[in-house]
């Protein structure tokens, strides 16, 4: 029985890893796709800062130099998106050998980021707790000391008494054809008991009950080793997250901020005032907040994936809390 639930938290370990890997493979995809809408997004910026220096060299109010300078920007955004449209290739291709499909089979891609979950606004002193409970390889350790107890119980009763009950029953028959009755059969029945006791063995068994304490303390010492080991990932999920989190925050703000100042530096620039130095500045230092953001929306998923597999809960939000 013991053996069958430690063998039972196994295939739930198994299940926890598979999901953590597709879902993580699944934000990997996703990070693939917005990479490659931030790289059209800078794409289209900056054939439109090309158009715009385009006509204000022919209306003679810029130099040529600034005209080569916007068309050198659009002819180096390019290879951008030629590699993350590889990128998304290859993360597809991953993807679909991880969930087990042919790599000629063709899928569609619809979700977001997971944002949130239910353990947010929730202590880190109760999500150790919980997952002490609830991980699959701390169920399993205390599986195998019950059994380990149980084996030293089973050694200890070597040592003591024995009593056996034997009964022995017989019927026999013999003839030339295969038609009996009743009356050709003979019964016979023979019952018993029987009692050893023990006296000495040579210190056999005091032996074996010797090593079977030392193997249950060794899995007591091992259950222990993985509970503070279990603390210390569970902490770093923790901290990773609220790391992943308050880089997204941040990234929000800095996006609104490097937008703002690209259209102050287009209006200058429109102007007479600003040069195409600044536009290409501005243009790149939005490109860059919004592939941070994109990352950090993905790390903020597989953190929350993260929290929840090292909590040993991952697929399972209605596990009891401590």
């Amino acid at each position: 029985r013991l053996f069958r639930q430690y063998s039972q938290e196994n295939i739930r370990l198994v299940q926890q890893r598979v999901r953590r890997d597709v879902e993580t493979a699944f934000y990997d995809l996703l990070l693939a796709y917005d990479l490659l809408r931030v790289n059209e997004l800078s794409l289209a910026r900056a054939q439109a800062n090309y158009a715009l220096a385009q006509k204000l060299f022919e209306a003679g109010r810029v130099s040529e130099y600034d005209l080569l300078r916007a068309q050198t920007q659009v002819a180096e955004i390019r290879p951008d998106s030629i590699q993350a449209t590889n990128l998304i290739k290859l993360t597809t291709l991953s993807f679909k050998s991880l969930i087990g499909f042919p790599p000629e089979t063709k899928i569609n891609i619809t979700g977001a980021f997971r944002q949130d979950t239910a353990l947010l606004s929730k202590s880190e002193s109760k999500n150790i707790a919980l997952g002490l409970m609830s991980r699959p390889e701390i169920r399993q350790q205390d599986k195998l000391i019950s059994m380990r107890k149980h084996g030293e119980t089973v050694t200890q009763s070597s040592s003591r008494p024995t009593l056996d009950l034997i009964i022995n029953g017989q019927w026999q028959a013999q003839k030339d054809n295969f038609k009996f009755s009743s009356n050709d059969f003979r019964q016979s029945w023979f019952s018993g008991l029987t009692l050893k006791v023990p006296l000495f063995d040579g210190f056999r068994t005091t032996a074996q009950v010797l090593q079977a304490r030392a193997d249950t303390r060794r899995a007591q010492l091992a259950f222990q080793q993985l509970e503070r080991t279990l603390e210390l990932e569970i902490s770093q999920a923790q901290q990773h997250l609220s790391e992943s989190i308050a880089r997204k925050l941040a990234q929000e703000q800095t996006i609104s901020l490097s937008k703002k100042g690209l259209r102050i530096a287009e209006t200058r620039y429109s102007n007479g005032i600003g040069t195409q130095l600044e536009i290409i500045d501005a243009q790149l230092s939005v490109q860059r907040a919004e592939a941070a953001l994109a990352q950090a929306k993905h790390d903020v998923a597989v953190a929350l994936v993260s929290l929840e597999y090292s909590m040993g809960i991952l697929g399972n939000q209605t596990a009891t809390r401590p």
